[in-house]
């Protein structure tokens, strides 16, 4: 079973519309939730009437690891995938089932128009002294993010990873694909949090109000 699914929202958590975050989430990570507990019967039954285990993996994001400004409800969404399947992985294990997660970094698909048009639309929902207090900011992040677009990987190169996760041991939980993603693992492990977050300050450059 592989859960994947999502859809993009953009906005300063001071304005957000409660409305499309919560679709937000229930697209991240209720859907996938729901369509776990409907299908661990089948995968149940697999386990039973094979000898190797049956195997759930779920897609996350490098959005799972470091968070991204302006994309709350994104973050809080895939940081909820990777504890739901890192508690599915002790719970299922012992029933045959093995759960791996993938985060992949920027990949080539179609959320990346729809978080423009997302922007977009905020943009054009804040009066003058909010955009004098954010628009900057939300370009300067929009900036950022159409630069990791431009070098993400295509969706063929993604679906190669999970073939090839899928079709061999299956040993390991997490599964990082893309070089930026990779990266970010690597700065996690190496980097105190603080210096972390001073890089991505320096890359953002954004505007004290």
């Amino acid at each position: 079973m592989i859960n994947n699914a999502g859809n993009s929202y953009v906005s300063p958590t001071e304005h957000f519309e409660e409305e499309k975050a919560r679709n937000l989430l229930e697209t991240h990570f209720w859907g996938m939730a729901q369509l776990t507990r409907l299908f661990i019967p089948l995968l149940r039954q697999y386990a039973k009437a094979h000898s190797a285990p049956a195997r759930l993996l779920n897609i996350g994001s490098v959005g799972s690891l470091t968070a991204f400004p302006f994309i709350p409800f994104y973050n809080a969404a895939k940081f909820a995938v990777l504890g739901f399947s890192e508690s599915l992985r002790l719970e299922l294990d012992p029933l045959g089932i093995r759960v791996g997660i993938l985060l992949p970094g920027a990949v080539k698909t179609g959320i990346w128009q729809r978080t423009q048009a997302s922007l977009d639309e905020t943009l054009a929902s804040l009066d003058a002294d909010q955009k004098a207090v954010y628009a900057y900011n939300l370009q300067r992040a929009n900036t950022l993010s159409s630069a990791l677009e431009r070098e993400g990987l295509p969706p063929e190169a993604v679906a190669v990873r999970i073939q090839s996760i899928l079709e061999g041991p299956f040993h390991r939980f997490r599964y990082s694909v893309g070089r930026d993603a990779i990266l970010v693992g690597l700065l996690i492990r190496l980097l105190p949090a603080r210096l972390r977050l001073a890089l991505l300050r320096y890359q953002l450059k954004f505007r004290s109000a």
